[in-house]
Parts: C-alpha cells; sequence; structure tokens
C-alpha cells in the first residue's frame, strides 16, 4: 500500500508500481499484482523485467477465460498514441524532402507515409472512443451477477477468481458492470475489483 501512495504521487511512479506489483505478488494477491504491474507498464513500456513478472502474476491466476481480442486490440493506447507521433514527425520530414528534391521516389514515400499517418489517426480515434477503464478482480473468488445486486442471478456457473482482467462498462452505486476479455458482461461488488489508476 505504501509502494502504491508513493507511485500516485510521484510523476514518474513507474519503479514503485514494480516495487508494488512485487509485494503484491509475493503476499499472494494476483489481482492486485497484476493491476499494479500494468499500471508500471503505462510509464515502462519496454521493459523484459516488467513485462516477464506481468506474465508469471498471469500465469498464477486460475481463471480459464480465453482472451478474444485481435493483435491489434491488445496495443496499448499509449504506443498508439507514440507511433502515430512518429508517423506524423516522418511524414514532416518526407514532405520537407519531397519538396526539396521533386522526384518520384521521395513523392512515392510521402505518399506511402501519409496513408499509413492517415490509417494511424483513424485507428487511435476509434481505440480513444472505444477505450474503457481495465482492471482486474482482487479477491479470491466472487459469484458474478445479472444484475447489479444479491438479488439478481447468477452471471456464470463458476466464480470469478483472483486475477481475472476485465474492463468497466458501467459503475451503479457499490456494483461496477464489467466485461471479460471473451466479451461476455457481468455485475460485480466494487470491493471485489480494482481498475488501473
Amino acid at each position: 500500500l505504501r509502494f502504491q501512495d508513493l507511485a500516485s504521487t510521484l510523476q514518474n511512479g513507474g519503479e514503485a508500481w514494480v516495487n508494488a506489483g512485487n509485494a503484491w505478488f509475493q503476499a499472494g494477491e494476483i489481482g492486485r499484482a497484476i493491476v499494479a504491474y500494468r499500471s508500471a507498464q503505462m510509464q515502462r513500456p519496454f521493459d523484459p523485467q516488467l513485462a516477464q513478472s506481468l506474465a508469471a502474476a498471469r500465469a498464477s491466476a486460475l481463471n480459464d477465460v480465453p482472451d478474444t481480442r485481435t493483435y491489434l486490440q491488445k496495443i496499448p493506447l499509449s504506443w498508439l498514441k507514440l507511433s502515430t507521433l512518429l508517423l506524423n514527425l516522418l511524414f514532416w520530414g518526407s514532405l520537407l524532402i519531397t519538396i526539396r528534391y521533386r522526384n518520384r521516389s521521395t513523392l512515392l514515400a510521402s505518399t506511402v507515409i501519409a496513408i499509413c499517418l492517415l490509417s494511424s489517426i483513424s485507428y487511435l480515434a476509434l481505440r480513444s472512443k472505444q477505450s474503457k477503464p481495465t482492471g482486474s478482480i482482487v479477491v479470491d473468488s466472487v459469484y458474478a451477477k445479472k444484475g447489479p445486486g444479491y438479488a439478481y442471478a447468477n452471471a456464470f456457473n463458476e466464480s470469478l477468481y483472483d486475477g481475472l482482467e476485465c474492463s468497466l462498462l458501467e459503475a451503479r452505486g457499490e456494483w461496477r458492470h464489467i466485461q471479460l476479455n471473451d466479451k461476455r458482461s457481468c455485475w460485480v461488488p466494487h470491493s471485489s475489483v480494482q481498475f488501473i489508476e
């Protein structure tokens, strides 16, 4: 908890999030470890040791929910923003070279880069519009409900276990409407799930 508080107050709290993830993992709190590692990954996306820690935490989860997202849907939004920025700089550089040398190959290169940039901007806009807060189940097990209350029937025959990753669809009182990676949705109590800050 101290590492998490420290990570929230620091401008670059990647190391504190990693330490929080390690502490949660050693304490057997798989869901909280996954949330901490994924929070760290937003600030340190290319850290191979962090990727291994996250993979180990995910492997420790007891859930059997297949991830039906495509490869493009799994790419973090921050990476898409960075690639769009780099394509933008590359486009303006190639445009200046095309204006300076005015030959067919530079014009073709500028056109290809412009098409890639427009595709990247379009996909980024679509993903930004569809993006939802993501998180993880942080209790040993919880029975998901079909509605926001204990009076509703169970959504699934089996319970959801610690470490199951999900995204937030709606918040209603003390209940959260979540969507699993296989596109099924259900309601769980607010205290049973934690989302990435």
